[in-house]
């Protein structure tokens, strides 16, 4: 501990010092794998070397962890090919990360609690984003996924509560658990021809208004979309096959359901998007499926259930 505490002492010594100087020195230094790092004294930390970063289990664990609350940036040259597990969880005053190309994964934890971060480029070579990735990035306004992307993990941007809208791009199948819980400026998302999943809770607690569900997707995860409570009409697609309990628990203003199924969906009772009724709410299917929805579940979520116009 105390040394730790003379080594932060250091470092705003020399960041003061070199402030005047307009220029900076390495404070500490050294080698994991075959990769070198060097942390200065304007509190940039730099990675450089071909190799991927190990995983930590704690952030104290990084052969850089003594400073990590005073990390202001972070430089990974190119070679770099992936950001190991919580390397850099809970760099509060982290405000600055440069990843290059041909980086192609960001591992569980890696940014969790960068509570200064406001955004961030990710590189076109990314493909794989872990759980918990930017969890908590509660100053992050906007995030580009590049294209390549295919995973997005579990938690992976929950609580990011300054996050306004996000893309998913298209080559995203599904969507893990909770991935977007909690961001409650979140109104707008895009998502993609070829997802066929929305994991349990992946959008709970959002400020949503509307949302297009693609016609590939065939399952909604338990309490999807519970409490966007900006919600007001939603339409399922026509291959959806099961929506599971809780999916629009909680959103409050949502009125009027389109199911473009022939076939009801799976529909677990507890579906109910209010919370013990929803006596006012219209559910709209196909002409010819009318009688079949009113024989289904589906008759004991909605009491009006009638042709699409």
């Amino acid at each position: 501990m105390m040394k730790r505490f003379f080594l932060l002492l250091l470092v705003a010594m020399t960041s003061t010092a070199t402030a005047c100087a307009q220029n900076t020195t390495v404070i500490d230094s050294g080698i994991v794998g075959l990769l070198s790092w060097e942390f200065r004294s304007d509190s940039t930390l730099i990675i450089s070397g071909e190799d991927t970063m190990p995983d930590y289990e704690d952030p104290d664990d990084s052969p850089w962890g003594i400073y990590y609350d005073v990390i202001k940036r972070v430089i990974l040259e190119n070679g770099v090919t992936s950001i190991g597990e919580s390397s850099f969880l809970g760099c509060y005053a982290l405000t600055s990360i440069t990843i290059p190309e041909g980086l192609t994964s960001i591992e569980d934890s890696a940014f969790d609690e960068c509570k200064a971060l406001t955004s961030i480029t990710l590189p076109k070579s990314l493909v794989c984003i872990g759980d918990r990735a930017f969890t908590d990035c509660s100053a992050l306004t906007s995030i580009t996924l590049p294209d390549g992307v295919k995973s997005i993990g579990d938690e992976a941007f929950a609580s990011c509560k300054a996050l306004t809208s996000i893309t998913i791009p298209e080559g995203v199948t599904s969507i893990g658990r909770a991935a977007f819980r909690d961001c409650e400026l979140l109104s707008n998302i895009t998502l993609p021809q070829g997802l066929t999943e929305i994991g349990k809770a992946a959008f709970a607690g959002s400020v949503l208004t509307s949302v297009t569900l693609p016609k590939s997707l065939t399952h909604i995860g338990e309490g999807a979309f519970a409490f966007c409570d900006a919600l007001t009409s939603i339409t399922l697609p026509e291959g959806l096959a099961d929506i599971r309990s809780d999916a629009f628990y909680g959103c409050t203003a949502l009125s009027s359901v389109t199911c473009l199924s022939t076939t009801p969906p799976q529909l677990k009772l507890s579906y109910y998007y209010k919370n013990d009724t929803n006596e006012d709410d219209t559910l709209y299917v196909p002409a010819g499926s009318v009688e079949a929805y009113r024989k289904s579940d589906w008759s004991k979520a909605f009491t009006t259930i009638t042709a699409i116009p």
